[in-house]
C-alpha cells in the first residue's frame, strides 16, 4: 500500500458509510410513515443525516487528494529502520493499525494488532483500553521485525521483542500519573532506563532524549514541508529519528509510540 491506496480506501470506506447512514434515515422514515413505531421523527433522523453527510463530506476530501496525486506509479519502500522522517496514518480498525510511510508517500510498514477480529468493533473503547495488546512492527514486505506486548490495566507499560521473541527494551508507567499525563521510563533489554518521558495526555508535540540528554527521536503533528502536504494531510504526526540511533533503538521508540497512540485516531 502507499499513500495513493491509503485515501482511495479510505474514501471507500467513507462513502459506504454515508450511504448506509442515509439509508438507515430512510427506512426510519418509511416505518413512521407505516406508523409501526411512534415518536418524534426527527430525534431519529437529523443526527443520522448529520452523520450521512459528515462521512460523504469525507469522501470527497479523500478522493479529492488521490485526483491530485495523480496516476504516477507508486512503490513500497524497504527503509523501514533506516528513514530518518516516518509519517503516521492510523487506519479505521477496532484498535492500533498504524501505516508508517516515508515523506514521499512509500509505505515503510505498519504497527497493528495481532489478534484483531471482527468482533472487537463490538468492545467499547472503555473497556478496550483496559485489555492486554499483542502489536506487531511489519515492514513493507509483511515480515515481522518486532512484537510488542502491553500489560491489561490503566497503563501503557509494554514489553518489547524482537523477531526472534527475545527481549529488546520496553516502557514502565506509573499509574497514579498516567491517568492525567504520559511519564514513564522507556528501558533496553538489560531492563537500563533510557529515556525518561514526560508529556501532555493530547502528545501533540514530544522529543524523545536519553538520561544523558542525547537527541534520540520526536514526534509532532500540525506542521510540515509544503513538499510533504501534497501528499499529507497537514496534522499527519512525523516522527523523525535522530541518525546516531541505532535498528533495534527505532524499534523501542516505535513500540513506545504504539504503547501512547493504540486507541488514538481510528
Amino acid at each position: 500500500m502507499n499513500i495513493r491506496e491509503y485515501y482511495q480506501k479510505t474514501a471507500k470506506a467513507c462513502f459506504c458509510v454515508a450511504w448506509i447512514s442515509l439509508l438507515l434515515a430512510i427506512i426510519f422514515f418509511v416505518c413512521h410513515l407505516l406508523q409501526l413505531f411512534k415518536g418524534d421523527l426527527l430525534i431519529f433522523v437529523i443526527p443520522i443525516i448529520i452523520f450521512s453527510v459528515l462521512h460523504f463530506f469525507y469522501f470527497r476530501t479523500y478522493d479529492k487528494r488521490v485526483e491530485k496525486l495523480g496516476d504516477k506509479p507508486m512503490q513500497t519502500s524497504g527503509q523501514l529502520l533506516s528513514i530518518d522522517h516516518v509519517l503516521v496514518v492510523f487506519m479505521p480498525a477496532p484498535t492500533l493499525r498504524m501505516l508508517l510511510f516515508d515523506s514521499k508517500g512509500l509505505l515503510l510498514g505498519e504497527v497493528r494488532d495481532q489478534n484483531m477480529r471482527w468482533f472487537m468493533w463490538l468492545i467499547p473503547n472503555v473497556v478496550s483500553l483496559l485489555l492486554p495488546k499483542r502489536f506487531i512492527l511489519l515492514d513493507s514486505d509483511g515480515q515481522v521485525r518486532a512484537k510488542y506486548h502491553t500489560r491489561a490495566g490503566l497503563t501503557n507499560s509494554m514489553t518489547i521483542y524482537n523477531a526472534d521473541d527475545e527481549i529488546i527494551g520496553g516502557y514502565r508507567e506509573n499509574w497514579k500519573d498516567s491517568l492525567i499525563k504520559i511519564k514513564g521510563i522507556i528501558y533496553k533489554g538489560n531492563q537500563s532506563e533510557w529515556i525518561a518521558v514526560e508529556s501532555k495526555a493530547n502528545l501533540y508535540s514530544l522529543q524523545l532524549k536519553t538520561i544523558d540528554k542525547k537527541n534520540v527521536a520526536s514526534f509532532q503533528e500540525g506542521w510540515m514541508p509544503v513538499e510533504w502536504a501534497k501528499r499529507f494531510e497537514l496534522n499527519t504526526p512525523i516522527i523523525t529519528f535522530s541518525s546516531i540511533i541505532t535498528e533495534q533503538e527505532r524499534v523501542i521508540v516505535l513500540g513506545f509510540l504504539a504503547a501512547v497512540l493504540h486507541h488514538r485516531d481510528h
